[in-house]
């Protein structure tokens, strides 16, 4: 059991090295080596956890991602936001400005969804609420529209990374809603306001 701790905690102190080295370096870089003396652990034990360090960068992304996503669905829950009205995405975006570096070390080269934890529950949410209130909408022009969306989202949010996050988020959120594909437009103005 005492090994297992002691991996698990070895684990998770190499994705935090990685993660704070990100804060003031490029990942380009990072090395192994330098890793490996912070962590006080030799290459071998390195490469029982990663394979290669651009596994342990994704690795340390997508769990820091998923705690940053946590805590952004926590919020919602609890001021009950639905993501796609002003309001929601001012606090998503504020959420994501206050988070910005690790942001902009993730939209770099990022093509798809920069949000990917929570791509399921808002395709259900956005696929439900159409549905219902544009029955005649089929689920296959739903995923175009959603596959536009999340371009143009990702874009925007690129672009706006890209500008050390310079434009207000009550700003952004206008522009994001301004460029949602006319479906989720049409069934957006259709929603009774909360």
């Amino acid at each position: 059991m005492a090994h297992n701790q002691h991996w698990q905690d070895t684990h998770e102190l190499l994705q935090k090295l990685v993660f704070d080295l990100m804060q003031s370096q490029p990942a380009e870089q990072i090395t192994i080596r330098h890793i490996c003396r912070l962590a006080n652990i030799n290459r071998t034990t390195f490469y029982r956890h990663f394979e290669d360090l651009p596994l342990l960068i994704k690795e340390a992304q997508t769990n820091k991602r998923r705690e940053l996503m946590q805590t952004f669905y926590a919020q919602a829950e609890r001021e009950q936001l639905h993501f796609l009205d002003h309001h929601s995405l001012v606090l998503f975006l504020s959420f994501i400005k206050s988070n910005g570096w690790f942001y902009q070390s993730i939209l770099k080269n990022r093509q798809d969804f920069p949000i990917q934890e929570g791509f399921d529950q808002l395709f259900e949410r956005l696929t439900e609420m159409i549905q219902r209130r544009q029955p005649n909408v089929t689920e296959n022009e739903l995923m175009y529209d959603f596959v536009a969306f999340q371009s143009s989202f990702t874009a925007i949010l690129k672009r706006w990374a890209q500008t050390n996050y310079a434009d207000s988020p009550d700003w952004l959120a206008t522009v994001i809603l301004a460029n949602l594909p006319v479906v989720m437009a049409n069934a957006l103005a259709d929603a009774p306001c909360d």
